[in-house]
């Protein structure tokens, strides 16, 4: 695809107020499979979109104000990120333009179906000039987001989903979290080893983890407000970043 051009994204963006709560839980890599075999004694998988790989391309500013919002606790906190998903080895047809706003407690999400193949996402570096004009197409939507986005880190892992039979909070487990493409204006290269650490997240209406799921602690949970973002960005920089 030539620099400088893209396909028109859809005119009609979802925004949605997100209501809930959200729990994070780190383990240790070396457990994913164990804990995985635990929640699948538990709870069905989710009945549409049960596992799959996720691939996302998270924007930021030349500074990396958005993550530095994320390193400093900020009230106000801005993610922007171009989503896709590949299930059993099928590259995605679309891809989701987000963007994720926080203010306290308070979150709320925009969200753009736009027409870029995984295909071509998964080979198109990330200094390209054409992926600094997608966000852009959230402003012209009416979004607010900062100009001069560019995409800083691809960061993809697998995600296996869950629903928990009784307070149908929706559970993933994500585990091989690796970067395997970064903007080689602010970095050298990529990290393609994964993190140390895997994640689960619950997503529900209760203010409490659902009863069953409290013994992920003895499995070696640990309740984090971990941000894959910040921690793919540590990754990178600890290992072979400037």
């Amino acid at each position: 695809m030539p620099a400088n051009t893209l396909p028109q994204p859809a005119t009609q963006v979802t925004h949605e107020a997100v209501a809930g709560h959200e729990h994070k839980f780190t383990i240790d890599a070396r457990q994913a499979d164990a804990v995985r075999r635990w929640l699948r004694s538990l709870c069905p998988p989710d009945p549409l979109f049960p596992h799959g790989i996720v691939n996302s391309f998270y924007f930021d500013t030349p500074a990396l104000d958005h993550l530095l919002e994320k390193i400093n606790s900020d009230y106000f906190k801005t993610k922007v990120r171009l989503r896709w998903y590949d299930v059993e080895n099928r590259p995605a047809s679309s891809a989701f333009l987000e963007a994720k706003f926080r203010v306290g407690s308070r979150r709320h999400k925009a969200r753009v179906e736009v027409p870029f193949e995984g295909a071509w996402l998964s080979r198109v570096p990330l200094e390209d000039p054409a992926l600094r004009l997608i966000p852009e197409r959230l402003r012209e939507l009416g979004v607010p987001v900062a100009p001069a986005l560019r995409p800083v880190l691809w960061i993809r892992y697998r995600r296996d989903r869950f629903v928990d039979p009784i307070t149908r909070a929706r559970i993933s487990l994500d585990t091989h979290i690796t970067v395997p493409g970064v903007n080689h204006e602010l970095f050298d290269r990529a990290s393609p080893l994964p993190l140390a650490a895997a994640v689960v997240e619950i997503k529900g209406r209760a203010t409490d983890v659902p009863d069953a799921l409290r013994r992920l602690t003895g499995l070696g949970g640990r309740k984090t407000s971990f941000s894959k973002y910040l921690a793919c960005y540590h990754h990178v920089v600890d290992g072979v970043g400037r």
